[in-house]
């Protein structure tokens, strides 16, 4: 009988067969859940956020190790291209093959057309924007020197699909990574034909989600005194106004929709926007 030792490394032999899957900003919230997601789906995942969230950044890491997945973190702030490049670089030098880029970080500020700073509206668009753009050139350029296909996968939101009060440069800079999503998918899916795989790029589009980046939008809300009930947060109010199937989202709703697009399932799709919002914006 095999010892529980040996037991564990053919285990978690089992969960790197798919490969690796960076999830940037996966310390909490959305990027948390994508990456236990896809742990559970059988990648080796690499948990990444900037360096101030280190010790979360561990956190993360032993939960998914304690659930029996294969994971490192990794801190880098995703608006520089060359901590990019060493996230990904120590991705693959640790774990092997990258298999899965979600660029998930993101960053959302909450003020009317008149009152946003220049200096919130460059950090959303350095953050949400040339993030991104950082994460899909980086992965891109080592899925096609690997040559056995990939799958690349940025944030956009619902608010891509339409305009919202008080989020405008956050607006503006989810259509920007829908653009860009069709552009990769477009020039990766030529250099990487006559691969072992093609090269997919696809994003995903979540509606009103309860994680800590949307608590923004829920404290403009209150400011402004937008009617809920008695026994509501502004949020579940705000989104049980305008969701088709009446709840706030929750973390695992996008992640399930990220498995899809990491996944073989996928295969065939690309350049495309995925809406995970239970029913605002239909396209």
């Amino acid at each position: 009988m095999a010892n529980f030792e040996e037991t564990r490394i053919h285990k978690t032999a089992e969960k790197m067969t798919k490969g690796v899957a960076i999830v940037t900003g996966s310390s909490q919230g959305l990027g948390k859940a994508i990456a236990s997601r896809l742990s559970h789906d059988g990648y080796a995942v690499v948990i990444n956020d900037i360096a101030s969230k280190g010790d979360q950044i561990e956190v993360v890491v032993q939960e998914i190790i304690a659930s029996g997945g294969t994971a490192i973190g990794v801190a880098a702030d995703v608006t520089k291209r060359i901590e990019v490049q060493n996230l990904v670089d120590t991705a693959t030098e640790k774990l092997g093959t990258l298999t899965v880029m979600v660029a998930n970080a993101g960053l959302a500020h909450a003020d009317g057309i008149f009152d946003l700073s220049e200096e919130h509206v460059q950090r959303i668009l350095n953050v949400n924007i040339a993030g991104v753009f950082n994460c899909y050139v980086v992965a891109g350029k080592k899925m096609v020197e690997q040559r056995k296909g990939g799958k690349i996968i940025g944030a956009t939101s619902v608010a891509a699909f339409m305009g919202n009060s008080y989020i405008s440069a956050y607006t503006a800079s989810k259509w920007a990574v829908r653009g860009l999503t069709q552009t990769f998918a477009v020039e990766l899916g030529a250099m990487s034909k006559g691969h072992e795989k093609p090269i997919n790029v696809n994003c995903y589009a979540p509606g009103i989600v309860g994680t800590p980046m949307w608590k923004v939008l829920e404290d403009k809300l209150q400011e402004v005194g937008a009617p809920k009930k008695e026994d509501q947060s502004q949020m579940e109010a705000f989104a049980l106004s305008i969701t088709t199937l009446g709840r706030v989202s929750v973390p695992e709703d996008i992640a399930n929709a990220v498995s899809f697009l990491a996944g073989t399932d996928s295969d065939w799709v690309t350049g495309q926007s995925l809406v995970v919002d239970g029913g605002i914006a239909f396209n």
